[in-house]
């Protein structure tokens, strides 16, 4: 069994890019970098808590997905209806199979 064969999901990948107005302010948008990157999310662990006076539940998870994806952290993953921020990007014992994908989901 190959490690391709695990990737069971695929990521839509976005990356933000600020983009001027008329009026001069700057606005986040999001630029796609794939769409359809073959990964498997993985939920790690969840935590409540109150944000901006509501309940809030950050749950964090591992993407695992090909090396070299050229994902980067505060990119955005949408795999299977979850959106998933990225935070940090490694090559596990740089053996360069695969990249895990440290993210969280936020539920407001």
């Amino acid at each position: 069994m190959a490690i391709e064969d695990l990737f069971i999901s695929t990521a839509v990948v976005e990356r933000p890019t600020a983009v001027q107005d008329s009026m001069g302010s700057w606005t986040e948008t999001w630029a796609n970098v794939y769409n359809a990157l073959p990964c498997r999310v993985q939920p790690v662990s969840g935590v409540e808590e109150l944000m901006d006076d509501k309940q809030t539940v950050i749950i964090t998870h591992k993407v695992f997905c090909k090396a070299a994806s050229g994902i980067m952290g505060k990119d955005r993953l949408v795999v299977s209806g979850l959106t998933l921020r990225a935070h940090s990007v490694r090559n596990i014992d740089l053996m360069g199979h695969h990249d895990e994908i440290a993210c969280t989901e936020k539920k407001s």
